[in-house]
């Protein structure tokens, strides 16, 4: 995985990783985020190194999953373009400073935006966690809202934050209101299926239709995870085009699925023993009367030939 378009300006990120399902992740929360301008990517080193000699990048992501020698190479050829950069690594390869920033290897979403919110300025939509500007349309609309058994989230279209949530979204995600707001709708999504969200943002924003997607895992505060099945739409909201999430919480249902899955497995395992058992038991008493009826009809032979 390359890039190979011509780089034309500084306003854009490089991302250098030998993981091609990590860069790819990482690519997507820096667009679902909001992030509008150029990526580029590279996995191969020898690339990377040209892409750092030639261009200047308004930030570069370096996940470190070289060998020891080649990361070591690459930090240092980062460290002499005075660019920032985001290291994600357990181990120091340059300097920590202003424009070198470390993160774990097993960060999470929050901790990845964060770092990099410091270097890039991500849109921020306008958030009303007291609802003071909701006309008596909107007001009729957060009642039913608020009302609804099935969790709704209203999500910002640019930049995945969090606008609204009902009280099922807070009974059952564990964050109050105020936390929930503002809230990236990454940080209750497993990393691995980030990359997901923007392939199902984009089919969304492509049919303009409802979009309902299969089993998804979301967190809880206390990290719980729960499968969920949600439809999604875009919707007007007051002036703003959001993104309208009905998620309904599935893990109950799909224990008890799994429950009477194992169930019927084990039933029809006993089944089968017990054909195994009826037909060995059956076949063997069978063989005993027909062998007891030849012994007796051998005795038999055997007084006839005594007479």
């Amino acid at each position: 995985m390359e890039s190979n378009r011509n780089i034309s300006s500084n306003d854009s990120i490089l991302i250098i990783s030998g993981n091609s399902i990590e860069i790819e992740t990482l690519e997507a929360e820096l667009k679902i985020s909001g992030y509008l301008k150029e990526i580029y990517v590279s996995t191969s080193t020898e690339k990377a190194l040209e892409l750092l000699g030639s261009y200047k990048f308004e930030l570069i992501i370096f996940d470190c999953t070289y060998t020891e020698n080649e990361n070591q190479v690459l930090a240092n050829k980062i460290e002499n373009t005075n660019t920032p950069t985001v290291l994600i690594s357990d181990k120091a390869y340059i300097k920590q400073s202003n424009n070198i920033q470390y993160l774990p290897s097993s960060h999470s979403f929050s901790q990845f935006l964060n770092v990099v919110d410091n270097y890039i300025q991500f849109p921020k939509p306008q958030v009303d966690k007291k609802n003071t500007n909701l006309n008596d349309e909107l007001i009729k609309y957060k009642d039913l809202f608020d009302r609804a058994s099935d969790i709704i989230l209203l999500i910002d279209f640019e930049t995945h934050y969090i606008l609204d949530a009902n009280n099922e979204a807070i009974k059952t995600y564990g964050y109050s209101y105020n936390e929930l707001i503002g809230m990236s709708l990454l940080e209750i999504i497993p990393r691995n299926e980030h990359k997901q969200v923007l392939l199902n943002t984009n089919k969304l924003l492509h049919d303009k239709i409802l979009h309902s997607t299969g089993e998804r895992t979301h967190i809880k505060k206390d990290g719980t995870k729960i499968q969920v099945s949600i439809s999604a739409s875009l919707i007007k909201y007051g002036n703003n085009l959001v993104f309208q999430d009905i998620v309904r919480d599935e893990t109950n249902r799909l224990q008890n699925e799994k429950r009477l899955q194992d169930i019927n497995e084990e039933l029809t395992k006993k089944n089968k023993e017990l054909e195994y058992f009826n037909h060995v038991f059956v076949g063997r008493e069978f063989r005993i009367k027909e062998l007891k009826e030849q012994i007796k009809a051998l005795k038999r032979r055997i007084s006839e030939l005594e007479k």
